[in-house]
This record gives structure tokens, sequence and C-alpha cells, in this order.
């Protein structure tokens, strides 16, 4: 498991080519944002949050299971644009049903196969804590082998 945006995990560079969803320092703000490489219909080209550390606004965070490269195995990853946003991922990954109930929705079993996938993740902040959350997006990621 990779735990952490690239900024403050650099083995998650390892698999940036396999994500659709990439963070992205914007120079103004200086913060992370999350540019989405293959926007599908209803999404955004990139998602700004509006919250930092200890504020009230969005964040966003991405949950990943992607190939291991030159390994056998996947590799969890979970990463978020403030701590409240990656925090509130591992949240989610750690209530089974709402996990199951967000693969089931885009098509994948619970105990099938291990199919690749990315999960972006809008998380309602407040004063270092998250409120609540929604996934905005969802992306079945191709194998290594099928590109």
């Amino acid at each position: 498991m990779i735990l952490g945006s690239y900024r403050s995990n650099p083995w998650g560079r390892l698999f940036e080519d396999q994500l659709d969803f990439d963070f992205v320092r914007d120079p103004k703000t200086n913060r992370e944002t999350i540019r989405n490489k293959r926007a599908q219909k209803g999404e955004l080209p990139f998602y700004i949050p509006t919250a930092g550390g200890w504020d009230a606004g969005d964040a966003y965070a991405v949950i990943a299971l992607v190939e291991n490269p030159n390994q056998a195995g996947k590799v969890l990853i979970v990463a978020g644009t403030n701590a409240e946003a990656t925090e509130a991922a591992g949240k989610f990954l750690s209530t089974p049903a709402e996990l199951t109930r967000q693969l089931q929705v885009n098509g994948i079993e619970a105990g099938g196969p291990a199919t690749l996938f990315e999960i972006l993740l809008r998380v309602r902040t407040m004063a270092g804590s998250s409120r609540t959350l929604e996934a905005v997006a969802f992306h079945r990621l191709a194998s290594r082998a099928a590109r």
C-alpha cells in the first residue's frame, strides 16, 4: 500500500503512468489539485480543492488499485490533497459495505477477480476533520498487458 500523494510519498511516482487522476501543484495557490487525464462524460478536467489543512471546504482523495510494476500482485494507493482527505479515504476503505457498494455500482463484484480501478472522492472538511465524502468519479484502469 502507498499512503500519501507523490509530494509526501515519492514511491507514488512509480505508479503515476497507470493513473487517470494525477496530483498537480497549483503555483497560484501552492496547493495540490487533481488533474483528470482521461475525463469522462460529466467529469471535470481539474478538481481544485477549496480547503487546505485545517480549513473548511472541499478536499479530494484518490483510491486506486494498480499493478505492481515488474512484480506479481497489486498495489493500493490512498492519497489526498490534504491530511483530512487522506484520512477520509482510509475511513472509506475501512467501511467494507461502502467500498463494496461503490464497486458494485461500477460493475465490479466483491470476491471476483481483482479489477484495476480508481475512485475520486470529494471530502467536505471543517477544522481539521472530514464531515462528509462522496465519490465523484470512478475509472476502471487498463492492465499494462492491455496497453
